[in-house]
């Protein structure tokens, strides 16, 4: 075992290498896609408990990470105590990339069962100078973080719950099955999802109730939610709200009603009706 790996906080609970631990995960479905064999050596397995950090703002950013099973969340700590969820960690997800030597975000598990693998910085990164297939898969992880980011930019933009969480659930939805299915069991928290939207989590319930009496989902409970309408979310969620409700809105089967006569008073000139709209 590298030292570097031997120094780090939870190392005590790394007992046994990547590739000897296949139990999947119940939470996710999404398949995991496998890394280079050259970079699998290098990692170690280890399974954190929920709400615990596996690194804090401000400790040295010595090794990548990938989560395996379960979820974590990637946080900062606001000046008024206040958490802030930067981005959602699922199966597959490489993180732990840094510029700096510390880590400038804390990771905090969020589900029970979460294992990830453990990559020694320095090893890492010396491998991915040489190795043309390590670089790459490193390359379109980073990539991949970097578009949710700004994907998060534009979802914190939306100017109501309704869009916020709406574009939430398929954002979620396409991570976890690629929109392969409309079946979705979130692995964190209403209060986590408030952090991460930045609201509170009353907006939160009450968003997916409203979604929910307008047909465009339904709620088993707090984490399992189907989506029944994917077009009225997707235009909810890109602020279409006229037309989202139009569309539920019972249509009439009156006939529209018939302007009103009005006769104007006879004269011995000009005898005539005219028809005339009156208010």
């Amino acid at each position: 075992m590298p030292h570097s790996i031997a120094a780090h906080p939870i190392a005590a609970r790394i007992d046994r290498p990547v590739d000897e631990c296949t139990r999947p995960t119940a939470r996710m479905p999404a398949p995991l896609e496998p890394l280079p064999e050259s970079l699998e050596i290098l990692a170690t397995r280890t399974e954190v408990a929920v709400s615990e950090r596996l690194y804090s703002a401000g400790e040295a950013a010595d090794a990548w990470y990938r989560l395996m099973t379960g979820a974590a969340c990637e946080c900062i700590q606001t000046a008024d105590g206040r958490r802030q969820i930067v981005d959602f960690l699922l199966p597959g997800d490489l993180f732990g990339f840094c510029s700096r030597a510390r880590h400038e975000c804390s990771v905090q598990i969020i589900a029970e069962g979460t294992s990830l693998a453990r990559y020694p910085r320095r090893y890492a990164e010396e491998l991915a100078s040489l190795d043309p297939e390590v670089a790459q898969v490193v390359r379109r992880r980073a990539f991949e973080s970097i578009s949710r980011l700004q994907s998060r930019t534009v979802l914190l933009g939306r100017t109501n719950a309704l869009e916020k969480i709406s574009a939430f659930l398929l954002e979620m939805i396409e991570r976890t099955s690629a929109g392969a299915s409309d079946d979705l069991v979130l692995p964190m928290s209403r209060y986590d999802i408030a952090d991460y939207l930045a609201m509170a989590v009353e907006t939160v319930s009450r968003a997916l109730t409203t979604l929910k009496a307008l047909d465009a989902i339904t709620l088993a409970n707090s984490r399992q939610v189907r989506i029944t309408d994917r077009d009225a979310l997707e235009s909810r969620a890109r602020g279409r709200r006229f037309l989202f409700e139009a569309a539920r809105r019972p249509q009439s089967t009156e006939a529209p009603a018939r302007p009103r006569t009005c006769a104007r008073p006879s004269t011995p000139d000009r005898q005539e009706t005219t028809q005339t709209s009156c208010s």
